[in-house]
C-alpha cells in the first residue's frame, strides 16, 4: 500500500467478503520531546458520510491542544464541507467525530479521514502501544458499521551506529555527504549524527571526513570500524566511547559566560590529555546490579536509570569488582579527562553545556525533573539514560540527570599549562561533574566543579573510564 505521510495510521474498512476494504494500525516512530503528525485514511472502495473513534494513548504520549481545542485537521478538503469534533472521555481518552455529506475513499492523493499531532513528553520511553477504538462508519446508504479494535506499536527512532551515517537514516548515501558538508559549514549539527560524521575516526571534523566518505559510497577505501567498544559482564552490555587526545582551555572560558561561573573555575589555564575511552552514558542500575548484585540507588523502577546514591569509596569497589570480572582496567575519569569529553574533545563545539547551549536539549535538570515540574509529577527525579541529544563525541547526560564523581582530590587550579593532571596528591573531598536532576542550569555547564567527601552519597552517579 502506498504511504501517505511518514509517521501514519492507517484505516480501511470491510464491508463484504469481495470487498478489498480492511481496517488496522500500522506501526510508527516517534522522538522524545518532538511531535510528530499522524493520520486516519481510508483505503476502500466505499464512500462514507460518519466517522468516529476513541484514541487510547498510551503514558507519555499526548494529542497536542491549541487554545483549549485539539488540533484535528482534514486533508485534501480542507474542513470545506466535513465537521469535526473532538472530545474528552471519562476514561481518558479521546473521541473524534466527523460528518460530510461525502468521505470519499483514499486513493494516494485524496480520502484521509483526519489528520492530529502526537506530542511526546521528554520522559517517553517506548516501545507503547496506541489504540483506535470502537471505530464507526456510517455509509451513504445510512447503515453503521463497527469495527474490531486495533492496536500499533509506538517506538523510538534508534541511533544509528553506522560510520558515515552522518543524516542518521541507517543507510550511507549522497545525503550524508551533504548532511556532513552542512555541519562543517556550521549549519544544524543538532539534526545529525556527529560521531558518525567523523567519517576517518580521527577524532575531529574536517574536509578529510567529506573526502573518506565520498571515496567509501565510490566503492573505495570502506570507513574505518566504529569508535567505541561494546562490552558485556554478566549478561550486560554498555559502550566505551574511544576520545583522541588533545589539547583544550579548561575552566571558565569566555563562552560560560561573565556571570555563571563559581571562583574556583578561575584561572583558565591549557591541558593537554592523551587518548582513553570513557562510557557513552553513566553506569546504569542494571550494570551495578549485575556487577555488585544489589541496586542502592532512589528511584528506582527502570533499571536504564543512572545509578545513584553512591559514595566515591563505593564507586571504587564497584570498579575493582568490574575489573575483576572483565579482566580490563577501569577507573574514574580525571577531571581533565571529563572535562574534555564534556566539551566534545576535538570535535567540540564551544557549548556551554554537554552538546549545546540549549539545556532542555541534553541535560535533565531543575526545570524539566525537580521543582519545575513538582514532586507528584511522572519527570520528577532522575531518568534513563541516553533520551536526550548526545554531546559532539556521541557522549549522554553529561550535564544534568545525576552528578558524576571524578578520581582527583579537590584542590584549587593553577593557570600553568599541565599534561594529564590528576590533581592534588592528598585531600579531604573528592570531585564530581556534570549536575544533576535536582540542580540549576549554573551546576550543569561542562566547567562546573563540585566536591564532597569520598563517603558522602547524595544525587552523584559515576562514568567510567579504560
Amino acid at each position: 500500500m502506498k504511504r501517505y505521510l511518514s509517521f501514519v495510521v492507517l484505516v480501511a474498512i470491510a464491508l463484504c467478503a469481495t470487498a478489498t476494504d480492511r481496517f488496522y494500525i500500522e506501526d510508527f516512530t516517534i522522538t522524545p520531546g518532538d511531535s510528530y503528525t499522524v493520520s486516519i485514511l481510508l483505503d476502500n472502495e466505499t464512500a462514507y458520510t460518519a466517522f468516529q473513534t476513541d484514541i487510547y494513548l498510551p503514558s507519555g504520549l499526548a494529542i497536542e491542544q491549541e487554545d483549549g481545542d485539539y488540533i484535528f485537521d482534514l486533508t485534501d478538503r480542507k474542513a470545506r464541507d466535513h465537521n469535526i469534533a473532538a472530545q474528552l472521555q471519562p476514561n481518558g481518552s479521546i473521541r473524534i467525530m466527523s460528518y460530510s455529506p461525502r468521505i470519499n475513499a483514499y486513493n494516494g492523493n485524496s480520502g484521509s479521514l483526519v489528520i492530529f499531532n502526537v506530542m511526546a513528553s521528554a520522559s517517553f520511553t517506548g516501545p507503547a502501544t496506541l489504540q483506535l477504538k470502537n471505530t464507526l462508519f456510517t455509509t451513504t446508504a445510512g447503515s453503521e458499521i463497527a469495527f474490531a479494535d486495533e492496536s500499533c506499536a509506538v517506538t523510538i527512532p534508534e541511533v544509528s551506529d553506522l560510520p558515515g551515517d552522518v543524516n542518521n537514516d541507517g543507510k550511507l548515501s549522497i545525503s550524508d555527504v551533504t548532511a556532513l558538508i552542512d555541519v562543517l559549514l556550521g549549519g544544524g549539527s543538532a539534526n545529525y549524527n556527529l560521531l558518525n560524521a567523523d567519517c576517518n575516526s580521527d577524532g575531529k571534523l574536517t574536509i578529510s571526513d567529506v573526502t573518506a566518505l565520498i571515496d567509501a559510497l565510490l566503492g573505495g577505501a570502506p570507513l574505518p570500524e566504529k569508535n567505541y567498544e561494546v562490552i558485556t559482564v554478566n549478561g550486560v552490555t554498555f559502550k566505551m566511547v574511544k576520545v583522541q587526545g588533545g589539547t583544550f582551555t579548561m575552566g571558565a572560558t569566555p563562552d560560560h559566560g561573565t556571570e555563571d561561573p563559581w571562583n574556583d573555575e578561575w584561572p583558565t589555564h591549557e591541558v593537554t590529555v592523551s587518548s582513553f575511552s570513557i562510557g557513552q552514558t553513566e553506569v546504569t542500575q542494571e550494570l551495578w546490579q549485575a556487577v555488585m548484585g544489589s541496586n542502592p540507588s532512589f528511584f528506582t523502577g527502570d533499571a536504564n536509570r543512572p545509578v545513584e546514591t553512591v559514595s566515591w569509596d563505593e564507586c571504587q569497589q564497584f570498579i575493582a569488582t568490574l575489573n575483576q570480572l572483565t579482566g580490563m582496567n577501569f577507573r574514574m575519569p580525571t577531571e581533565a579527562e571529563w572535562e574534555y569529553a564534556a566539551r566534545g574533545g576535538n570535535m567540540t563545539e564551544g557549548y556551554k553545556y554537554a552538546g549545546s547551549n540549549d539545556i532542555n536539549e541534553i541535560a535533565w535538570w531543575d526545570d524539566n525533573a525537580c521543582d519545575g515540574v513538582g514532586e507528584s509529577s511522572p519527570d520528577y527525579g532522575t531518568h534513563s539514560v541516553a533520551l536526550k541529544k548526545a554531546n559532539e563525541l556521541g557522549l549522554y547526560d553529561m550535564s544534568g540527570n545525576v552528578w558524576e564523581w571524578c578520581q582527583d582530590w579537590y584542590g584549587p587550579y593553577s593557570e600553568e599549562a599541565q599534561i594529564n593532571p590528576t590533581g592534588p596528591e592528598t585531600g579531604t573531598e573528592h570531585l564530581h561533574r556534570g549536575g544533576s536532576w535536582i540542580n540549576y542550569a549554573r551546576n550543569c555547564r561542562v566547567s562546573c566543579r563540585f566536591h564532597w567527601v569520598p563517603d558522602n552519597a547524595n544525587y552523584v552517579g559515576l562514568r567510567l573510564v579504560k
